[in-house]
């Protein structure tokens, strides 16, 4: 039989004769269909990790039970009610995705009556005219839940919410991260640029949450490892730009990952930490990526190279000194081998064209075009990207931009010769 946490109320400020708090943790939550006992309630809130396995067909999340029967539920893309049936919603929100659910709202229950929280598949019975029998599938996963009967303020809303994602490395949807004692950890408008992709280490004894090495269920490719013990609200955060992991070629004559990462560290006193890349990206010469290190105003810290590298696919650096906030670039000297050279991008001297066959052909860029010391020569004219007319190029080193909707999609070196 599945563990049940139950939390004190006292630990969310809860009170009130009916107030209680279920709380499914991985030991406990193990497969659906799931059953609990809850008391009478006027309100409830939900926090859960969960994703939704079918994107065509409403799947249930959860629902309260009462006699054996599904009095309301909350699914995927719509409510149901045993008085009208399933309703849509309006707003429709991507449930493929891991994410981290919050829902709360009002519903008075009998407080003579009994009810249980009910996870998984169930027949559901509902009336307009007439009693209508019918079911609901819940082909979900749900990694983490929390029930309580009451409300929540927005610091313990927001510490729920922020003690999950960094848990298991899911972004938030635009809203501060904040620790139990209100601490803005990562924000959506300050960190706007890198909010993408978070990942955390670090220690919350009120979530009973401690780690020493990040996880991401987005499939971030920089993670995180903490060797020595955090103590007590620190944490370490990492987010990335959200560009593509490409080569671009830069007038210094390294080659920089487009994908860049902001790491905040909230700590009592000094540390360190190393980062694992994971790269979706080929790298011609392993030992010849660096982390280009940058305080909080962009000035060099320091150039890091690899301390290992495992397999040839993940590469581990050391930070020996983590500042409060300090921004991470990719480099090498190498961006692909020699052989692949001429397959990235074609010029044709005949017609003054180049070809970029790594960009989208059905897409229309803008461009810039520049010398091999990085002065501006022109803009050609927004075209595709198999297609782009620079006219008649004198043998020599140049570099160029490739930029949609105002952000840069690609920046490479060509060699004419």
């Amino acid at each position: 039989m599945n563990r049940i946490c139950l939390i004190i109320c006292l630990i969310l400020g809860i009170s009130g004769p009916w107030a209680q708090t279920l709380w499914f943790k991985p030991d406990s939550l193990i497969s659906l269909p799931h059953e609990d006992s809850i008391l009478p309630h006027e309100e409830y809130t939900m926090i859960a990790v969960l994703k939704s396995l079918e994107e065509e067909t409403p799947q249930l999340l959860w629902g309260i039970k009462s006699a054996d029967t599904l009095q309301s539920a909350f699914l995927t893309n719509a409510h149901f009610s045993s008085k009208g049936g399933v309703f849509t919603s309006q707003s429709i929100r991507d449930y493929s995705k891991w994410c981290i659910c919050y829902y709360h709202t009002g519903c008075r229950k009998d407080t003579t009556g009994s009810y249980a929280l009910w996870l998984g598949s169930t027949p559901i019975y509902y009336a307009d005219t007439a009693w209508h029998s019918d079911s609901i599938t819940a082909h979900v996963y749900i990694r983490e839940l929390l029930f309580t009967t009451s409300s929540m303020t927005k610091v313990e809303k927001a510490a729920w919410q922020s003690y999950m994602a960094m848990k298991y490395g899911i972004t938030l949807d635009n809203v501060p991260y904040l620790s139990p004692t209100a601490d803005t950890l990562w924000h959506h408008e300050r960190d706007a640029e890198y909010y993408h992709r978070i990942v955390a280490v670090g220690v919350d004894s009120l979530h009973e949450w401690s780690a020493s090495a990040s996880l991401s269920y987005e499939n971030a490719s920089l993670l995180l490892l903490c060797p020595d013990s955090l103590h007590e609200g620190e944490y370490i955060l990492l987010g990335d730009n959200n560009m593509e992991e490409t080569w671009s070629s830069a007038p210094n004559g390294y080659n920089y990952l487009m994908r860049s990462w902001r790491l905040r560290s909230h700590l009592k006193g000094s540390g360190h930490c190393s980062l694992v890349w994971t790269p979706s990206v080929s790298v011609a010469s392993p030992d010849s990526v660096w982390l280009e290190v940058c305080d909080s105003l962009d000035n060099p810290v320091g150039c890091i190279g690899v301390d290992s590298i495992v397999g040839d696919s993940s590469w581990f650096f050391t930070l020996s000194s983590l500042l409060p906030l300090q921004s991470i670039a990719i480099r090498t000297t190498h961006s692909v081998t020699d052989e692949d050279a001429g397959s990235v991008i074609s010029y044709n001297a005949s017609s003054g064209t180049l070809s970029l066959p790594m960009l989208d052909p059905d897409k229309i860029y803008t461009y810039a075009l520049y010398t091999n010391l990085g002065h501006l020569l022109y803009w050609p004219a927004p075209s595709r990207p198999d297609c782009i007319q620079v006219g008649n190029l004198p043998t020599g080193i140049y570099r160029i931009e490739a930029f949609f909707n105002n952000q840069m999609e690609a920046s490479v070196s060509i060699l004419v010769q």
